[in-house]
């Protein structure tokens, strides 16, 4: 993935299938990902598990909801929705921020 990511080139696409000189697809992740997960030796590994990463780390960076969306390529929020894992520790800092808002006033 360092590899793909480092290449200069003048493609819109973040990750880049250099042998089919083409977007890297699913498929394409999916066998990058095989060889990873056997050097790493992991149980789970799979391109989807990115998306929901991805998701929940722009909605703790402050993201809001309806841009994750788009960038997930959604429709519907619902579904966007169903790819948020937010973590207990961003939930506690976000009511305590928002508190600390509330006693100010």
């Amino acid at each position: 993935m360092k590899d793909m990511l480092k290449i200069n080139h003048d493609h819109k696409y973040l990750l880049h299938n250099i042998d089919k000189d083409r977007p890297a697809n699913y498929d394409y992740i999916r066998y990058i990902l095989r060889f990873v997960k056997h050097d790493l030796q992991l149980k789970k590994l799979h391109p989807h598990m990115f998306r929901h990463t991805t998701a929940t780390t722009l909605v703790e960076a402050g993201a809001d909801i309806a841009s994750v969306m788009h960038i997930l390529g959604h429709r519907n929020i619902k579904t966007t929705e169903r790819y948020l894992h937010v973590s207990t520790k961003h939930v506690k800092k976000t009511y305590q921020d928002r508190i600390n808002k509330l006693d100010q006033l």
